[in-house]
């Protein structure tokens, strides 16, 4: 990839109280490789280089503070450095790691310089972040059998792998066909149940697109429930616990077939990391 840099410089003169001839400059350098920062935001998880520098030209600089804010982290200071001895002019380099948001946000980064006579000055940016994409885990065609062909009938959260309900026993990150209690039904139940999960049938759901967020926001805002019923070819379902999603089920296929040995349900599941 072509390497690409970020330079970013606010350049803040003031006159400090009580010193008219002391002109303070104090600025901020950011630099990245790799981004096109014109046209994308910052990803949370990214790491970026930022180079800090205070120049007087009145009374020595003796400490420089870097403090981050935004909404979900508040405020935390990134940065509290002292040179040896006090100098005119500063400059320290730092490599801010930007935390995981699940929404878009906004950081604001202050730094702060600080000379021998106890005043200070200021300069701040801001930085529009964005949730880093996480990918998915995918796994295609699994075929889970009905609770009534003895067969595995359970796909087990831990295992990512279909699995017999009685191995499940120290297991309840599954999810399974509810069995029936009419003992002469020849066919699928055609419902599922999870002693964890919440289920919820969302029609307009792209499944071939999915990704974390569209997983998260889509279930945030369905309705859910323990028991997911009338399962059909072509249903899209998306599950999780009470406070967070989990994944999403597109059903391919609900095989009926004479008696129960066979009845089974062909699936691709996504599950968020």
């Amino acid at each position: 990839m072509k390497q690409q840099l970020l330079y970013i410089t606010l350049i803040l003169l003031a006159v400090l109280t009580g010193c008219k001839q002391n002109t303070e400059m104090f600025s901020i350098g950011l630099e990245t490789t790799d981004k096109n920062w014109m046209a994308d935001y910052i990803e949370s998880g990214d790491n970026i280089r930022l180079t800090l520098t205070a120049t007087s030209t009145g009374m020595p600089v003796n400490r420089f503070t870097l403090t981050s804010y935004d909404p979900v982290y508040l405020q935390n200071t990134l940065l509290d450095t002292m040179p040896k001895t006090a100098v005119k002019q500063f400059e320290t380099k730092f490599v801010y790691t930007i935390p995981q948001f699940s929404e878009p946000n906004t950081i604001e980064l202050t730094a702060t310089a600080y000379n021998t006579a106890g005043e200070q000055e200021q300069t701040t940016i801001w930085l529009d972040v964005k949730p880093k994409e996480v990918e998915l885990r995918s796994i295609d065609n699994i075929t889970m059998y009905s609770a009534a062909s003895g067969k595995n009938s359970a796909f087990s959260l831990t295992r990512m792998a279909v699995a017999d309900t009685m191995s499940l026993q120290n297991d309840s990150l599954f999810f399974a066909e509810l069995q029936s209690e009419d003992e002469t039904l020849q066919s699928p139940t055609l419902a599922w149940y999870s002693p964890t999960y919440y289920f919820s049938r969302f029609e307009s759901f792209n499944f071939g697109e999915a990704t974390q967020l569209t997983v998260k926001n889509a279930y945030s805002s369905s309705n859910s429930n323990k028991i997911i019923k009338d399962l059909h070819t072509d249903d899209v379902i998306l599950f999780g616990t009470d406070k967070q999603a989990v994944g999403a089920i597109k059903v391919l296929s609900v095989i009926d077939e004479d008696g129960t040995n066979n009845d089974r349900y062909i699936f691709s599941i996504k599950v968020i990391k």
